[in-house]
């Protein structure tokens, strides 16, 4: 599973990226968080001759507001939205849809853009836009243009985006005071694609009836629909949500597939619009507190190094490999980074993924390799301090990152450090294939989560596909090492 020969090019500027899809069209595409296009790649369902990657775009990495809208960066990370306090405050509804997508290490490479542009029936940041009326800002040669959410998707995989077109930005509409929201998505395991998603923005009048009703559901067709009850002006009893559910529910088109018939989505669509509509209807705004949580963290992965950024250019004799002056590299290019703590360099082809470029050019056999589309998780390693699938990397792709791999998570005399003794003690590993990747997302998830519950930790190994064991021996070393590590620092002050 490895992908086809493809010219790579890293544009330096919108400017560019656009220039260089208007030269290659069809031929080209444009990968940003690639956890979805990286694995097509690998299994060759896609063989572009070009890959444009705009992951070096600092104005496509932005979130700020108009006043009436926020506006996200195409290569806005999923992750760095859910602790952003403009998003949480603002925007609820993406902020509840946020957790269902992917998993926690998917989501620190994954983007909002890139989502939007896969199209994915079932991916819950298109529902959650269409749902809001959002819009898609697209850029071209021939300027500028947005489209409404609810026009862009046109099928499953396909929307209305043109050759030459690149996703710049997406215009979120700012929450109103009287709007609650509710999401929710049943699938069959956690971080699995939606059977059926269900998102509900309510409108309320001043004495507490409903004034309208917006449902939207995915995964139940190949498109988000969106349903409307306008001029509701009733207050919502457990009678009149059931009865608008099973209306809603009726009026949608429902795919049968392998995971279930049509028949089964359209009960599941009316079970998930009622009890979304029941929660919406009581919930309140969030607590402060709630707020002051996520900033929190905000603020702790900005600390460890771990917010947004822009990938500094190669550090290549003579032109950066990608740029205009040369056009797209085809063949073998070198790249420089830092991998355990130490400077390397490498030849590489960009195809290369980083999982094959550690274990097989630079002998980091620590990193195993599963299933090379994203999903089992062994591949995991850190890059910039945040968890990702190095199987989803190409190599040029992490040309001057700082990379930790398992073997550089002991302490610098080679003793093991906190979590794997504690991994050690609570016998948290069989066979240990899957050990080392959990081990490199336990450790930014702990960074970020001093004071974890079970809840967020097994989120967090829902990441990762364990054959041997039952899970609980690894929630019980990682909830260990936080308690202690809380106590040593309360010691310390």
């Amino acid at each position: 599973m490895k992908p086809a020969r493809f010219a790579y090019v890293r544009p330096e500027s919108v400017a560019e990226a656009v220039a260089t899809l208007a030269e290659h069209g069809e031929d080209a595409r444009v990968i940003a968080g690639g956890q979805s296009l990286g694995a097509m790649l690998n299994m060759r369902l896609v063989t572009p001759k070009v890959l444009i990657d705009i992951n070096g775009l600092a104005d496509l990495a932005t979130i700020k507001s108009d006043g009436s809208a926020i506006i996200t960066g195409a290569v806005v990370r999923q992750s760095d939205a859910l602790v952003d306090p403009q998003v949480r405050t603002q925007l609820p509804l993406l902020t509840q849809a946020l957790p269902y997508v992917g998993h926690y290490q998917t989501r620190n490479r994954g983007t909002l853009g890139g989502s939007v542009a896969h199209a994915d029936p079932s991916a819950e940041i298109t529902l959650a836009l269409a749902t809001l009326a959002g819009e898609i800002e697209l850029t071209s040669r021939r300027g500028r243009r947005r489209v409404p959410a609810q026009q862009f998707f046109q099928s499953a995989l396909v929307t209305v985006r043109r050759p030459d077109e690149l996703i710049t930005s997406l215009r979120w509409p700012i929450r109103r005071p009287t709007q609650r929201f509710a999401f929710t998505e049943f699938a069959v395991r956690s971080g699995d694609y939606a059977i059926v998603a269900v998102a509900c923005v309510l409108d309320l009048q001043g004495d507490g009836a409903v004034r309208s009703i917006r449902l939207g559901f995915g995964g139940a067709s190949e498109v988000p629909q969106i349903i409307d009850v306008t001029d509701f002006n009733k207050r919502l009893e457990a009678n009149l949500i059931q009865t608008i559910a099973l209306d809603a529910a009726a009026r949608i088109q429902c795919r049968g597939d392998l995971l279930g018939s049509a028949a089964y989505r359209r009960q599941l669509a009316g079970v998930l619009a009622s009890r979304l509509m029941t929660s919406a209807s009581a919930s309140t705004d969030p607590h402060p507190e709630e707020h002051a949580n996520w900033s929190a963290r905000a603020s702790r992965r900005m600390a460890t190094g771990n917010g947004p950024s822009s990938r500094p250019s190669f550090e290549t004799p003579g032109q950066r490999p990608g740029s205009s002056g040369r056009g797209p590299e085809v063949g073998r290019v070198t790249i420089k980074f830092t991998l355990n703590g130490r400077r390397v360099s490498a030849q590489v082809e960009p195809r290369m993924q980083v999982a094959d470029l550690l274990r097989h050019v630079l002998h980091q056999t620590g990193t195993h390799v599963g299933c090379e589309h994203g999903i089992c998780g062994a591949c995991t390693i850190l890059v910039d301090g945040r968890a990702m699938r190095s199987c989803l990397l190409f190599a040029p792709q992490v040309a001057d990152a700082s990379i930790v791999t398992v073997e550089g998570l002991a302490q610098p005399n080679g003793e093991l450090n906190d979590l794997q003794k504690s991994f050690r003690r609570h016998h948290a590993l069989q066979c240990g294939f899957c050990t080392a990747g959990i081990l490199v997302s336990a450790t930014q998830f702990l960074t970020e989560h001093p004071d974890p519950s079970e809840h967020e930790v097994r989120d967090m190994l829902s990441g990762h596909l364990c054959r041997c064991t039952g899970y609980q021996p690894i929630v019980q070393a990682i909830l260990a090492v936080a308690q202690q590590r809380r106590v040593t620092e309360g010691a310390l002050k």
